[in-house]
Parts: C-alpha cells; sequence; structure tokens
C-alpha cells in the first residue's frame, strides 16, 4: 500500500502526504531521498513531490519540538527522558543530543532503544520498567512522551507513582482527542 501511495506521489496524483506511526522509519527505504534534517534522524514525517518527480522525505518533527521548547523556555539543558523508540523520539533525541542534553532513551523493547542511542553521542538505551529507567527518570529534569496513545498508560503511571519529584517540564508528542488530555498529561 505504502509503495503504490507514493507511486502515485511520483506521477503527480500528490503534492505530498504526512507521515505518522508506525511508518515514519519504514517509509524512508522507499523514498528517492532525504532532506539532510530526515536523514541525520533517519525518519520521515512529511512526503512532497519535488519539480523533477521524486518522492523526497522531510522530518518536521525535530523543528516542531524545538520549537515548543523555545516558546515554553525549557532549560537550561540538563537529563532528559524520552518514553518511546520510535519516529517522533528519534526526532526528539536527536534534536535534544545535538543541543547539549543528556538524553535516556526507555523503551519496551530495549534493542529498539539501544539502536536509537547508537546514533548519537551523548544518548543511553534503558529498558522501561526496570529499576535503571525508574532511576534515570527520577533524576531527568525533562521527560518526553513519544509512545503511542496509552500504548505505554501503565509503565508511565507507574514511573510517575514512583517519582520523589516531578520533571520541570514534561511534554507529549502523541495527539488527543479535541478538548482531551493524553493519559500522560492526565497524570
Amino acid at each position: 500500500e505504502l509503495p503504490a501511495l507514493i507511486d502515485a506521489l511520483r506521477h503527480g496524483q500528490y503534492a505530498g502526504f504526512n507521515i505518522t506511526i508506525p511508518l515514519k522509519i519504514a517509509v524512508t527505504s522507499h523514498l528517492d531521498r532525504l532532506s539532510a534534517t530526515a536523514h541525520a534522524i533517519g525518519a520521515v514525517n512529511t512526503v512532497c513531490r519535488s519539480t523533477s518527480g521524486e518522492a523526497v522525505g522531510h522530518n518536521t518533527d525535530a523543528s516542531g519540538f524545538a520549537d515548543a521548547l523555545r516558546a515554553f523556555q525549557v532549560g537550561p539543558v540538563g537529563r532528559v527522558v524520552i518514553f518511546g523508540a520510535g519516529g517522533a523520539a528519534r526526532a526528539a533525541a536527536w534534536q535534544l543530543s545535538t543541543t547539549g542534553w543528556n538524553v535516556t532513551v526507555g523503551a519496551r523493547r530495549v534493542d529498539q532503544a539501544q539502536d536509537l542511542a547508537d546514533a548519537w553521542r551523548g544518548v543511553e538505551a534503558v529498558e522501561l520498567g526496570t529499576s535503571a529507567g525508574m532511576d534515570r527518570a527520577h533524576d531527568a529534569s525533562l521527560w518526553v512522551n513519544a509512545l503511542p496513545l496509552a500504548a505505554g498508560d501503565g509503565l508511565i503511571r507507574a514511573t510517575l507513582a514512583s517519582a520523589s519529584a516531578a520533571p520541570r517540564c514534561a511534554m507529549d508528542l502523541a495527539y488527543a482527542r479535541r478538548g482531551g488530555a493524553t493519559p500522560f498529561v492526565a497524570a
């Protein structure tokens, strides 16, 4: 289905489209080229047709995340824990690690977190729900939820319940229904 959609884009049926869970990483191998940011992150959230008909992948998650950090005056640089290791987590980890944050990526599958951690200096991986994951979360000044909506609800609630102090800031990258709050924000 994805190759057919990209082929339709190449033939001018679409000018572009957005990509979300679970295809942000998988789509990269189907595209003709990636922008420098998308290449560095290894994930795409926007695909556009170039003037020459190429399917080009872009990542605007990182710049959007950076804009949110600036708008809410998040800083100074410190320790951050990112819950999740998919495409949105990759964008947040890249943005934070390239601006000096000490990044810990926690995932249910530690191998996925380790793949992300291996991509950039200053990023470490932990398994969510373990004592190491809890310790890192408790030491962080920023928590970023990059898990699919409600996917890590139990793990996040356990981390919040066991935390001796809340982080200075928490950001949720998941979408909620209009006017609603995600489980992460509600907790």
